[in-house]
């Protein structure tokens, strides 16, 4: 939580507060008090080392100013900090977009490749069974013939179905 101490160190919070707001852990906002020189201090230099923003306002100058500093100066380095700060927070959510697609990609190729492993491992079974049929040839035959007076029926999978006994002469 922002508490701002009076308004003679109102700009200089204000600045740790635009900075705070991207970057929170860059400083701690409970340990600012009611040195102005200090929080601009922390405010311009944490905004140009981890935003790049050139510091166009000067800190001796913003105290010289006091409660009257020059509108168009603060706007001006305002307006370039905010651009900064608004390109560093694209690039971050495009740095997650990139990785979320990221994740998703490999997992749908994993999904993709399981699936294709299986359907090998399918077809596989599929030739490996055909291969066994041929080379088994028919029932009958491996054993000589039906034996005399039984007649045998097999289903597709060469299981007895039906067997009669017959009498033939």
């Amino acid at each position: 939580m922002w508490v701002f101490h009076g308004t003679d160190g109102l700009n200089a919070e204000a600045f740790c507060a635009l900075v705070h707001r991207f970057f929170p852990d860059a400083l701690d906002f409970c340990t600012l008090n009611s040195e102005r020189e200090k929080n601009f201090t922390l405010a311009f230099s944490t905004a140009e080392s981890l935003a790049g923003c050139c510091p166009l306002l000067d800190v001796s100058d913003m105290l010289l100013m006091g409660k009257n500093p020059d509108p168009f100066s603060v706007f001006t380095y305002v307006q370039s900090l905010c651009q900064h700060l608004s390109k560093i927070e694209r690039d971050r959510k495009e740095r997650e977009k990139a990785e979320e697609g990221k994740n998703q990609g490999e997992a749908e190729a994993q999904g993709k490749k399981e699936a294709e492993d299986k359907e090998q491992e399918i077809r596989e079974g599929e030739e490996q069974g055909e291969e066994e049929r041929e080379t088994e040839g028919d029932p009958d035959e491996e054993k000589g013939g039906t034996e005399e007076g039984m007649k045998m029926e097999t289903d597709q999978n060469d299981n007895v179905v039906n067997s009669e006994q017959t009498n033939e002469t």
